[in-house]
């Protein structure tokens, strides 16, 4: 347990002050936010006094936030090859070593775990938060592993959605090409897009409110794209809906409020897009975001994994639910 006093030495636990309080969450050092491009319509989502809160760093590329039903943060370290777990009051502790190379991150519809283990086992598994059970949902397609699953959405029916793309040696491209899946709630496993020349990267995944619309972002493009959900969970014809440009980071994880806007990290921050791919607002951290996700017991945390810290940001609007 040496490395756990180590690290949390290297997790600044300073109160939040009076009048900025973050539900059960309150903790860390408070950090500066930058709002780099604003509109009128950003000031219902994002105040512009909020506060944004270092929870933890010392970490060396987190990933996959998730907000698990018992009130704790779920996340991935990739090269640590971990997955941890933050309390409320601060606390962080392992959760699974070896991760299999965890990345993205979810909750489904009877609060169980699904996890993208993309750079090592090559899977897609689902855990019991309890009992610590894991099932493997994924692994290969028509015969071949599947390159390296990357992030994850779930349906309240039961349906779950991953990319599958390939970063890194060109040798872990097992595929044909790299696209995105669905796995039906039989486990029947469905390649739903397979477009090289409009999805070469896909990253980041999303679901509109009302389960109509499939956003993803591409981390070679740099683009949020929409796809129409068909009544069986296959996917229409996509169609770009967005553009993020920037110097650091590219197209990574997403996640959409109540509301229906688009919340992705991209280059150089966090990009907030209406449904119609119109730019709200862009938020810079001290560190390039990987992915994010809503929480707490209002949902109106905001929980931001960046570089080697997880950051937390108390937004205006709840996230959408799903089930």
């Amino acid at each position: 347990m040496k490395w756990l006093g180590f690290l949390l030495m290297l997790m600044p636990l300073y109160l939040v002050k009076e009048g900025q309080e973050v539900g059960k969450w309150q903790f860390g050092s408070e950090e500066i936010l930058k709002i780099v491009k604003t509109t009128p319509e950003l000031k219902q989502l994002v105040s512009p006094n909020a506060k944004l809160f270092k929870l933890a760093t010392g970490f060396r590329f987190t990933e996959g936030p998730a907000f698990a039903p018992d009130g704790t943060l779920v996340f991935s370290d990739i090269p640590a090859n971990r997955i941890y777990r933050m309390h409320p009051d601060g606390k962080v502790e392992i959760f699974r070593e070896p991760s299999g190379g965890a990345n993205g991150n979810t909750i489904d519809a009877q609060g169980r775990l699904l996890t993208c283990e993309g750079f090592v086992n090559k899977r897609v598994t689902r855990t019991d938060l309890n009992s610590g059970k894991v099932e493997v949902i994924a692994s290969e397609y028509e015969g071949k592993p599947l390159n390296q699953p990357n992030d994850i959405v779930a349906t309240k029916n039961g349906r779950i959605y991953f990319t599958d793309p390939v970063f890194g040696d060109p040798k872990f491209k097992t595929q044909t090409v790299e696209g995105i899946y669905l796995v039906k709630p039989n486990g029947n496993l469905v390649r739903v897009v397979a477009d090289e020349r409009n999805q070469p990267k896909p990253n980041g995944l999303a679901l509109s409110p009302d389960g109509k619309w499939l956003y993803t972002t591409d981390s070679q493009r740099n683009v949020v794209r929409a796809y129409e959900v068909k009544p069986d969970g296959t996917l229409g014809e996509g169609r770009d809906l967005a553009k993020m440009e920037g110097k650091d980071g590219a197209g990574d994880g997403m996640r959409v409020d109540g509301k229906g806007n688009i919340w992705a990290t991209g280059p150089d921050g966090i990009w907030i897009f209406a449904p119609s791919g119109k730019l709200i607002g862009m938020l810079q951290l001290p560190e390039v975001p990987a992915n994010l996700c809503f929480g707490g017991p209002d949902r109106k945390h905001l929980f931001i994994t960046a570089r080697t810290s997880v950051y937390l940001l108390k937004v205006e609007i709840s996230g959408a639910r799903y089930w």
